[in-house]
């Protein structure tokens, strides 16, 4: 919608009215505009609404309510309503009273309104409109102008007697600023006159001044000293006539001249800071001559103030320091950036100083450069840390040396290692082969002539040869472990423990509960589904009862998760909890088939992860083992 084209509410429950209405106002040459209708009032304020219209015709007269009931309604709902031309069947003057103050902006008699009255009216109402909006779009502008100076800004207006002369001022506006400045406190004194404030500081003559801009018109702009509040102020004024008043506007300057004053006493207590600072601080012209340096400067360097004079400082650089300083310095220079180094200095009496350097360039006003301005730093004491570092350093480097020397030869010895494991094993699993075979043969060759005593002894034998076996491979399994790079992959703990229940095949009655809520993490899955293994194998091989339960669960802190298995077996008494642990120990008989290993297999598994297993076990009422595994692999 263009800016000529207005939208009309016509509310009147005369069909013919409503056209007669439309078709005046499209016959406008000016406006273009848009009608909506509604035959009541409810119609109409549903319609104002959702239309928003520019301004509404409103007939009194409405089924449901009359146009005064209809504005109230929409007062009751906005704060701000479109303009109201009012409209009657017949002129009533009380009605065109009530109306007005209502807030219609304008009282049509139908009968007396044809096109041109009426276009003439919606026109005129529309333009009041746009002025008014406009006049205070301004308003609105020159106020949040004038409240965000930081200023202080007042409009005043003159009070004069009968023979004109001036005897007050009364504010009109004042901003923010004012209203909070020292100078005229008007949010105290609410609406007091300069001419009470000249009485109340009668050193002042303020009154005066704005007497003389107004009767003379000519701007008075200076600084003002006034006592507020026992305080000495310093305000800088603007005042400029306005109609038959002025405009003032001001600001406080007395912490701004306070801050000139205290840069004076700062420029000459930097120069007492400087010759009593802890560092010593130099200052050269654009030649590198020498031209200031403090006390400390000369204490460090161990020159007198003549030496160090002029070229004299440089003179006095370390022979094996003096070429690379007058190059960095002319680079320095030359690039405009902070020169930064550290060099030694040398005294006609010998004395050596270790100092860190750092100066940049001093400019005058004009942005010419005039020389250059640095502090040194004594640091020979670092300089003597630095080379015993240095020393201790190539003491580490030897150490290192000597102690990748010794880990090469652990990795030759575990090489031998290795190789013993395997002649043991390949030596020790061939005869034991050789022994299974032979017992096979005797009694396939035997057949039905074999005795009880001798199927007896025969079964003795293997079953001697086959824990002989399995103590081997225990034993190479044990040896092996921390040895060998296991892969690291990604495990769902829940999905490995279902694969080892099922390969360990428990009797249907002996019932395996695995925790709902399982991790799934990166670690070396081997070492893990060992030491799984062997924890429910055990406790499935020992249970004194076809029927019982075995819980797995877990629990976890920022580093570890700490896993269990618990059986309801017979359980483990105090004095067997920490044997069982240990290399070759079973709590069963010789002939039970255990190798008396596989609790140290898996509490050397766990401490190679960086963890550590316990048990928790009474007589009679059950086992839990608990193993701690760390999250990361990386943490170990």
């Amino acid at each position: 919608m263009t800016s000529s084209q207005k939208t009309i509410l016509i509310v009147d429950d005369n069909f013919e009215d409503r056209q007669t209405y439309d078709r005046y106002l499209n016959k406008d040459g000016i406006y273009s505009y848009t009608t909506i209708e509604a035959e009541t009032g409810e119609e109409g304020l549903e319609l104002y609404h959702r239309q928003n219209p520019d301004l509404i015709l409103l007939d009194f007269f409405l089924p449901d309510m009359n146009g005064l009931e209809f504005i109230q309604e929409l007062k009751t709902n906005y704060a701000r309503l479109s303009p109201i031309i009012m409209l009657t069947g017949a002129g009533n003057e009380e009605i065109a009273v009530q109306a007005m103050k209502a807030g219609v902006q304008d009282y049509l008699i139908k009968e007396k309104t044809d096109a041109e009255i009426l276009r003439f009216a919606v026109r005129n109402i529309l333009e009041q409109a746009r002025l008014q909006q406009l006049a205070e779009r301004n308003e609105n502008k020159f106020r949040v102008s004038v409240e965000n100076m930081l200023d202080c800004y007042g409009i005043y207006t003159s009070i004069r007697a009968r023979n004109h002369k001036i005897v007050d001022f009364r504010s009109e506006y004042l901003n923010n600023a004012a209203c909070q400045a020292d100078l005229f406190n008007f949010q105290q004194l609410n609406n007091q006159n300069l001419g009470e404030l000249v009485t109340f500081y009668p050193q002042a003559e303020l009154f005066d001044l704005c007497c003389q801009v107004v009767e003379t018109d000519e701007a008075i702009f200076r600084e003002y000293a006034i006592s507020l509040e026992n305080q000495a102020k310093l305000f800088e004024i603007k005042i400029n006539k306005l109609e038959d008043g002025f405009v003032a506007v001001w600001r406080d300057i007395t912490e701004l001249k306070q801050i000139e004053k205290s840069l004076k006493e700062r420029e000459e207590k930097f120069r007492i800071l400087v010759t009593q600072a802890p560092v010593g601080i130099f200052q050269t012209d654009c030649q590198g001559e020498c031209l200031f340096v403090n006390l400390r400067w000369l204490e460090i360097t161990g020159l007198s103030f003549a030496e160090a004079m002029g070229q004299g400082w440089s003179k006095a650089l370390h022979p094996e320091d003096r070429l690379r300083i007058y190059q960095e310095w002319y680079e320095s220079a030359q690039s405009g950036k902070e020169f930064v180094s550290e060099y030694r200095f040398q005294s006609p009496r010998g004395k050596v100083t270790w100092v860190s350097g750092r100066a940049v360039a001093i400019y005058s006003d004009r942005g010419e450069q005039i020389g250059c301005f640095g502090i040194i730093v004594d640091i020979t004491e670092r300089k003597q840390a630095e080379t015993l570092l240095n020393k201790q350093k190539e003491q580490l480097i030897r150490v290192n040396r000597d102690l990748k020397q010794a880990t090469s030869l652990l990795q030759k010895r575990n090489r031998e290692l290795d190789e013993f494991t395997y002649t043991v094993s390949h030596d020790l699993k061939a005869p034991l082969r050789a022994i299974a075979n032979l017992s096979t043969w005797i009694e396939e060759d035997l057949g039905d002539g074999l005795d009880e005593n001798i199927k007896h002894n025969l079964e003795l034998l293997k079953n001697r040869v086959g824990r002989m076996h399995n103590f081997i491979e225990s034993l190479l399994d044990y040896a092996r472990i921390g040895r060998e790079q296991t892969p690291i992959e990604a495990i769902a703990v829940k999905d490995l423990l279902h694969e080892i229940v099922d390969s360990l095949s428990p009797p249907p009655t002996l019932v395996v509960n695995i925790a709902k809520f399982l991790p799934t993490f990166e670690t070396q899955k081997i070492a893990l589904q060992q030491v799984f293994t062997n924890l429910i194998s055990n406790a499935i091989k020992h249970h004194h009862s076809q029927t019982g339960t075995i819980k797995i669960s877990v629990t976890e802190d920022d580093q570890f998760y700490y896993f269990s298995v618990s059986d309801d077996g017979p359980g483990i008494s105090a004095q067997n909890q920490e044997r069982i642990f240990g290399i070759f120990q079973t709590l069963s008989g010789n002939d039970s088939g255990n190798s008396g290993i596989g609790l140290s297999i898996v509490k050397k598994i766990v401490e190679s992860q960086g963890g550590t297993i316990e048990l928790e076990s009474q007589v009679g009422q059950g086992s839990t083992f608990r193993f701690s595994w760390l999250k990361s692999i990386t943490d170990n």
